[in-house]
């Protein structure tokens, strides 16, 4: 299986074997969603290098699995936030299968991670669990009942848009005061860079100009991890937020376990204090102390495993199809 994981700014990809096991990847290919770049043609030239640079013979890759930002469809095999020009005529799904020609199943980045915990990760034999995706922007997964759950169009879980601050900057949604805007990746790099224009006292200023405005939220949380206040105070504020919004779920769905997953747990305490401290002054001490906030032990990889689990689950569900119309 071919496991590609679509981020804003770059984009990486790994074959897996039927064991889940990882035996070849390319990392940090230079892409931003924004710009006006097919993904169709970046995603194949790139995938096609990597498969021929693994010398494994094509006719063994049973499908590709990509995740991705966005409201994505997995049923329309639509992303309704970002590649909008390829969806106008076909779904980006079924033009990227033409392309392949192989079969290919898109989903959300924030879901694909849920799958990953929910087959490999702390999730495995669990009921009641949420799973968020902490990175540049912020996503959940819900599994209720041992089974991940959709919704009605597939969009459960935008839980980076639910409003939080009354009046707040305005979202790249179009709403104002999105818990994005104050608690995910993109936030904490506007906030940093606010800081050190305003002359704030941090190893990130010493950084160059360049640096500066290509900053990645990994920079702050490294600096957070050797001590730098800033970079501490400016991850603790998006905690507290971020522990605001968990404590409202926590009441909605009363979930036995909360995975935190993506680029901000590798901040661990530094992000996980301020989220327990949030949660312990909004939420119901009932429901609180029922519920196990835990980091992700699956690593870096949760997205693309996702990804992989969702090419084994498909291809079974349609094996099953044939098997039952003969």
């Amino acid at each position: 299986m071919l496991g590609i994981q679509v981020e804003r700014f770059n984009i990486k990809m790994a074959l897996f074997d039927n064991h889940n096991n990882k035996k070849l990847e390319i990392t940090d290919i230079p892409f931003s969603i924004d710009e006006e770049v097919s993904v169709v043609e970046h995603l194949y030239e790139k995938a096609n290098e990597l498969l021929q640079s693994s010398g494994i013979d094509q006719d063994k890759l049973l499908g590709i699995g990509i995740s991705m930002p966005g409201l994505v469809s997995s049923e329309e095999g639509k992303n309704f936030t970002y590649f909008l020009k390829e969806e106008e005529s076909e779904s980006l799904e079924h033009l990227l299968r033409q392309k392949f020609k192989k079969p290919v199943y898109i989903l959300n980045d924030a879901k694909s991670a849920c799958l990953a915990e929910s087959n490999f990760g702390l999730a495995k034999h669990k009921k009641d669990v949420l799973v968020i995706s902490m990175d540049w922007g912020i996503g959940l997964g819900i599994i209720i009942d041992g089974k991940t759950y959709q919704g009605s169009s597939g969009f459960a879980g935008e839980f980076g848009h639910i409003p939080l601050i009354d009046d707040g900057i305005l979202c790249y949604c179009g709403k104002r005061g999105c818990l994005e805007t104050v608690a995910s990746g993109m936030a904490i790099v506007r906030i940093a860079k606010e800081g050190i224009s305003a002359g704030e006292s941090s190893i990130l200023s010493n950084l160059s100009k360049k640096e500066i405005e290509r900053l990645q939220p990994e920079s702050i949380i490294d600096a957070a991890n050797k001590g730098d206040q800033f970079a501490i105070k400016v991850l603790s504020e998006a905690g507290i937020n971020l522990g605001k919004a968990i404590a409202i779920i926590i009441q909605l769905f009363n979930p036995e376990l909360i995975i935190l997953e993506g680029k901000f747990a590798d901040a661990k305490q530094l992000i996980t204090t301020p989220i327990q401290q949030s949660i312990n002054k909004y939420c119901m001490v009932q429901l609180r102390e029922k519920t196990v906030i835990s980091l992700s032990n699956i690593g870096k990889d949760s997205i693309l495993l996702g990804s992989v689990a969702t090419v084994m689950e498909k291809v079974f569900e349609n094996q099953i199809k044939i098997t039952h119309n003969l």
